[in-house]
C-alpha cells in the first residue's frame, strides 16, 4: 500500500498550480520465477520510488494548456527527471 498526495493553487480565474508527491514504497513477491535455474522458484523485490511533481494550467479560450515536471528519486538520490505539456480543448 502506498499514498499519493496533492495540491492545487487557483491563483487567477484561467491559471492553476499544483504539486504532487507518491511516497516510495517497497514489494515483495514471492516464488515467482526459477532465475537462478536451481529447481525452485525464487522471490522478487521491487521498489516504487519517490516521486515528486509540479504542473501549471492555462486556460485560453477553449483551449486548456498544461506543462508538468516529475523528479524521481531512488534511495532519495535524484534518478530521472520528466518533462510533458500537453494541449487539451476545454469542453
Amino acid at each position: 500500500m502506498g499514498l499519493q498526495g496533492g495540491v492545487i493553487f487557483l491563483s487567477i480565474s484561467d491559471f492553476s498550480l499544483g504539486l504532487i508527491e507518491m511516497i516510495p514504497r517497497m514489494f515483495e513477491f514471492k516464488k515467482v520465477a526459477d532465475f537462478d535455474a536451481n529447481v525452485s522458484l525464487d522471490n522478487l523485490d521491487l521498489e516504487a520510488p519517490l516521486k515528486i511533481g509540479a504542473g501549471a494550467t492555462y486556460t485560453f479560450r477553449k483551449i486548456l494548456i498544461a506543462a508538468g515536471l516529475k523528479w524521481v528519486f531512488c534511495h532519495y538520490f535524484f534518478i530521472d527527471t520528466y518533462c510533458h505539456i500537453v494541449t487539451l480543448l476545454a469542453k
